[in-house]
């Protein structure tokens, strides 16, 4: 984390097509295995957590994470 920036990374999960991540609520599609939230207010606090998406549907919620910027 910076100033204005979080950044996430995670373990691939097998067969996922991708992931979705919910940041404060909102989720956003993720392709890859890494992701950053930037623009933001310095000293704040971010929630995040990720779920694997595969062939055959959406796994469980992670636990939830929280970020200080």
């Amino acid at each position: 984390a910076t100033n204005t920036t979080v950044a996430l990374k995670w373990t691939a999960v097998t067969g996922a097509t991708g992931y979705d991540l919910e940041v404060d609520g909102v989720i956003v599609p993720v392709n890859g295995l890494v992701y950053t939230k930037s623009a933001l207010v310095a000293n704040s606090e971010h929630a995040f957590r990720v779920r694997a998406k595969t062939a055959a549907g959406v796994g469980a919620w992670s636990e939830i994470v929280t970020g200080v910027t």
